[in-house]
């Protein structure tokens, strides 16, 4: 049960696995954490909860198309050719989380919109560590 894990980076990875996007919430003053802290970033206060955070929708704030990334993007074949969008969304809920944008075409950044409405995509990829999940989105 989510509620039983501590708040610990390792956790909030290994729910990501499981396809939840997990945060911390204060019970406090209320204030949502992504990712997750185990000290509420609003109030310091260390009463925290976990909270899902999967269905959640949101908004893109701002967006890079990159042609030249990290050895972990190209090896997923991203280059100068094959360039990817990168973009910070603040779900509905307040919180903003950063992720791979799919379903856009990062050639033609026009396109892209700030504003525009998104939803949550998780990622998955084999690494030699193992399956790797990470959070991304896509046009509603």
């Amino acid at each position: 049960m989510a509620s039983q894990k501590p708040i610990l980076q390792e956790n909030y990875l290994a729910f990501l696995k499981e396809k939840k996007l997990m945060g911390s919430k204060c019970k406090t003053c209320g204030n949502v954490d992504l990712p997750p802290r185990p000290i509420c970033s609003k109030c310091l206060a260390s009463d925290m909860e976990w909270i899902d955070l999967t269905s959640q929708q949101g908004t893109l704030s701002t967006f890079s198309c990159v042609s030249v990334g990290t050895r972990r993007f190209e090896e997923r074949g991203y280059n100068a050719k094959n360039p990817y969008a990168f973009g910070v969304v603040t779900l509905d809920n307040g919180s903003a989380i950063m992720g791979l944008l799919q379903g856009v075409d990062p050639k033609k950044p026009e396109t892209i919109k700030i504003g525009m409405k998104l939803k949550l995509k998780f990622i998955e990829t084999q690494t030699p560590a193992g399956l790797q999940v990470d959070v991304g989105f896509e046009p509603v």
